[in-house]
């Protein structure tokens, strides 16, 4: 028993040297927060141990979008004299370039996958964008060079890059040096959503964590086996909704803040009995 705890204790430490100033409490955070009283639906369940049993791993659809990537080194170099020099990290153990490069992983919408950058994989800057075709298989990056024949076999040239899985928007690569981070997400999600009814009225409050959102969906379902339906899109900064329903009976609520990049997870879910 003793071997097995030293050795997750010397695993444990080996993730965090890696990961080195690149690790935030928000990759480890669960996808949901439970507190005493609240109501633990099927929906909530679900997003959580999916969270849990896939925050190890990406797939081509997960990657589509743009990443900005960080680099770091012992050397004090760069390629391209248009960009900054490598600075002293403030711990003062190697240099760095933050946002040192971007790619772009695109749906080509046929069933393939592309990435577009100047520097990804190599991290060596080009003068123009290089383009490849890719495919993720168990965290690892396969892209493909180009097709040759040679005495009359054909041929693909492909590469393979290991991904070092942090969470679900970011990841690092061992031979290059760098961590990359999605951009455009969407915003975070409500949190402590509540609900107290009023005659016919249900009034929702909840507590808004995001800064980038264009409003909240609120969405209702009448029964608890239901679907779930959008009521209303309250304008960003909002903290409050008023449902007055029609019929007496149970309802369950949700809010989920959106933006131009899609929905956040959902909020908890609460439940009201309206009576009148």
């Amino acid at each position: 028993m003793s071997t097995g705890k030293t050795v997750l204790a010397t695993t444990f430490v080996a993730v965090f040297l890696w990961a080195g100033n690149s690790l935030f409490a928000e990759d480890l955070a669960p996808a949901h927060t439970y507190k005493d009283g609240e109501i633990i639906s099927s929906d909530l369940l679900n997003e959580s141990f999916y969270a849990a049993n896939n925050s190890s791993r990406l797939t081509n659809d997960e990657v589509v979008g743009t990443w900005s990537c960080d680099i770091w080194t012992k050397y004090q170099k760069w390629t391209e004299a248009s960009v900054a020099l490598y600075t002293l990290s403030p711990s003062g153990l190697y240099y760095e370039v933050a946002n040192a490069y971007t790619v772009t992983f695109s749906d080509d919408g046929d069933g393939s996958y592309s990435f577009s950058s100047k520097a990804f994989p190599s991290t060596t800057v080009n003068e123009t964008s290089t383009s490849y075709d890719f495919s993720i298989i168990e965290n690892t990056l396969i892209y493909k060079h180009s097709d040759y024949v040679q005495a009359s076999v054909n041929y693909r040239e492909a590469s393979k890059l290991p991904l070092n899985i942090i969470s679900k928007t970011r990841f690092s690569i061992d031979n290059s040096s760098s961590v990359c981070t999605k951009q455009n997400l969407p915003p975070a999600n409500p949190t402590s959503l509540t609900a107290s009814v009023t005659g016919s009225d249900v009034t929702l409050g909840w507590t808004d964590n995001s800064a980038d959102e264009d409003g909240f969906k609120v969405t209702r379902k009448d029964s608890l086996t239901g679907a779930w339906t959008d009521l209303v899109t309250e304008s960003a900064n909002s903290t409050s909704s008023i449902d007055s329903v029609t019929t007496a009976g149970s309802y369950w609520y949700r809010v989920k803040s959106t933006n131009g990049n899609g929905d956040s997870l959902g909020s908890n879910v609460v439940q009201a009995t309206v009576t009148d």
